[in-house]
């Protein structure tokens, strides 16, 4: 009898080591500008957008429909990227899958961004990825999903993570000085951003700006409340930076006043093969590209169109002096665009998918009084040598 429940117990004890080490491999795929993969809500498939800087996951009138995801009681008020606080309904997720995980009695929000509502993505934030580590591979363009840590070698770089707002940051520096808390941000579609308030950066903003290597742009940011007022913003290159203690050369800053400092999604799909979040050790390692096999993004357009009050208006522009874009105002309204008007478009969800994830490399601008502008990409910025 002895013998009897001791095999019991080592076979329970073998069943529960085995799914304490269950990994599941999920496909992802970068198409609408974020780390987007398949899961479940409520045991309807759902495209969950992977976003480490939010610290609340977040639904939509489209999803919580297709979902059937109830709201419940109360507000909660949040700050978005572009500093606005806003008080966001409460929802209640009955269960949401990862794969063969999952998680129970899920306490999110709901709020239509408009890009996420268009495209039908539930914003998978910090309350449920904090609770599991994830292993991305940029090449194979898989997730793997685990309760425990992944394996990782000494060749890989070790990032310590700690926290805010429930959601991951990292020290980085520039010539022997340490900077503020960089927030770590799949979220975020762009590779480093930075605050225009933070001196040494913005030092070498104008030594580059003297040297004609900066794309210089009016803009408003589309956040979790929609777009911002237009503000100014730049693009350049900077030699080398540590993030952490990890060497980066000829790396894109993007800066602009009033930001958090963040590291995109695009920086570790331009220079990693492997990405592994160790939450449960409080530890990120990253497998490095050889400097010569980095993957080149597509530089955005000149300018960018939106729709307001049913009109197409400038939200964008490039105000560089090589700008295909300089002969369009801020705010300004415009006839068409490739020869689409806005009734051509069934409505403005539409028409900001087809902007969002057009691809070609120019775009057909007509104005009120019939001039045709061709808006194209904004030129490379060279490295600082």
């Amino acid at each position: 009898m002895k013998y009897i429940l001791s095999l019991i117990l080592f076979f329970l004890f073998l069943n529960g080591y085995a799914q304490s080490k269950t990994i599941d491999t999920i496909p992802f795929h970068l198409d609408k500008l974020l780390l987007v993969f398949k899961g479940k809500i409520n045991g309807v498939e759902t495209d969950f957008a992977f976003d480490t800087g939010a610290s609340h996951s977040v639904s939509n009138t489209n999803v919580n429909s297709m979902a059937k995801i109830s709201k419940s009681k109360g507000k909660k008020r949040v700050k978005d990227s572009n500093q606005n606080q806003t008080k966001i309904e409460n929802v209640l997720i009955d269960e949401l899958n990862i794969g063969n995980f999952h998680v129970t009695n899920l306490k999110a929000l709901t709020y239509d961004m408009p890009f996420l509502n268009c495209a039908n993505l539930f914003l998978l934030g910090a309350d449920v990825i904090n609770k599991f580590n994830w292993k991305f591979d940029f090449e194979k363009k898989l997730i793997y999903v685990s309760e425990t840590p992944f394996e990782t070698d000494a060749t890989m770089q070790t990032w310590d993570i700690f926290y805010k707002s429930n959601t991951p940051r990292v020290r980085y520096s520039y010539n022997n000085k340490n900077f503020k808390s960089c927030l770590i941000d799949f979220g975020f579609n762009g590779i480093l951003e930075v605050d225009a308030a933070t001196d040494d950066i913005t030092e070498i903003y104008r030594k580059q700006s003297t040297k004609n290597k900066v794309n210089e742009y009016i803009t408003s940011n589309m956040s979790l409340t929609g777009l911002g007022t237009p503000i100014e913003a730049n693009d350049f290159i900077i030699d080398t930076m540590y993030i952490h203690n990890t060497l980066i050369k000829d790396i894109k800053v993007s800066r602009k006043a009033n930001t958090d400092d963040k590291i995109g999604v695009y920086f570790f799909n331009k220079y990693c093969k492997e990405v592994i979040l160790n939450y449960s050790q409080n530890k990120f390692y990253l497998n490095l590209l050889n400097a010569n096999n980095t993957v080149a993004n597509k530089n955005p357009l000149d300018t960018r169109v939106s729709i307001k009050e049913g009109k197409f208006i400038i939200t964008s522009k490039n105000i560089s002096q090589n700008s295909t874009a300089l002969q369009l105002d801020i705010d300004e309204e415009i006839k068409s665009v490739n020869g689409k008007l806005v009734s051509d478009f069934k409505d403005e969800c539409e028409f900001l998918l087809w902007y969002y994830l057009y691809k070609n490399e120019t775009l057909l601008i007509e104005k009120l009084n019939g001039e045709k502008i061709t808006i194209s990409r904004s030129t490379n910025i060279n490295n600082t040598n």
